[in-house]
């Protein structure tokens, strides 16, 4: 894979266009280390790093936060293209269908790893949207399909919640990552929550440390070298694949396994 990006999309309403937003003065990028709210970005441009924002932040175009401070979760509207870097954000990231997040990688469907580190303290959701058709954005569009040759990976990430994918499909040999060193150094990411799969295929799941569960239903994947704390579930007919780099294939449950 020549290209892949970091996502996640969040099932929920999206924010109302009248939220409260931060005036400012000019165009140019937000001034560094000043207490903001609300911010819409790029519209109000794009913060500085050093940037501690307090009321959240919307994204409604081609955003780079990086060595930003979020308090109050991030959403990326429909079209929005964030690139989230060596940042962190204390609440969750909402990506609505057709928008895309990519965490320590480059936006706009490009996706390359930029070795940074991010920090985000209220979980992830990934809900893909069939409503999103390519060419509708870029070739990294969040759809219900991916592109063949596209992997959407996340990698490194400390998450603090739970991460949970919903009627995600890839198209082969494209697979949708959360950890797999072997795949262009996609490290293991920490997760203090739960992980759950449903109806979702091609996914490699590797050597990332999961506090919670890890529930699987209806699913394809791969699911290898991780250290789960809770249980791990599966239910209606999720099948594995097998170790794509001869990996090992176990993972270490502390909780019951149904699998």
């Amino acid at each position: 894979m020549n290209r892949h990006m970091l996502f996640a999309v969040l099932a929920s309403a999206a924010l109302a266009a009248c939220a409260q937003e931060r005036s400012v003065t000019s165009p140019d990028a937000i001034s560094a280390a000043v207490v903001t709210d609300r911010v819409s970005c790029p519209s109000n441009s794009n913060p500085a790093p050093g940037e501690r924002i307090a009321g959240g932040v919307e994204v409604d175009g081609t955003c780079i936060l990086d060595g930003v401070t979020v308090n109050g979760g991030i959403t990326v509207d429909s079209g929005g293209h964030l690139q989230f870097t060596s940042s962190t954000v204390n609440g969750s990231i909402s990506v609505m269908g057709c928008g895309e997040l990519d965490v320590n990688a480059t936006t706009n469907g490009v996706g390359a790893p930029t070795g940074t580190t991010a920090t985000i303290n209220g979980g992830i959701v990934l809900n893909a949207s069939a409503a999103c058709t390519s060419p509708a954005l870029s070739a990294a569009d969040i759809s219900g399909n991916y592109p063949r040759g596209f992997a959407p990976v996340i990698c490194g990430n400390a998450i603090t919640g739970d991460v949970a994918v919903d009627n995600l499909a890839t198209v082969a040999p494209a697979k949708f990552y959360i950890g797999d060193p072997d795949f262009g150094g996609c490290t293991g990411n920490t997760i203090t929550g739960a992980l759950s799969v449903s109806n979702s295929s091609l996914l490699e799941v590797e050597s990332n440390t999961v506090g919670g569960s890890v529930l699987l239903s209806g699913s394809t994947l791969g699911l290898s070298e991780n250290t789960i704390g809770g249980s791990l579930q599966c239910s209606n007919g999720t099948v594995f694949l097998p170790a794509d780099h001869g990996e090992p294939s176990g993972n270490t449950v502390h909780g019951a396994n149904s699998c």
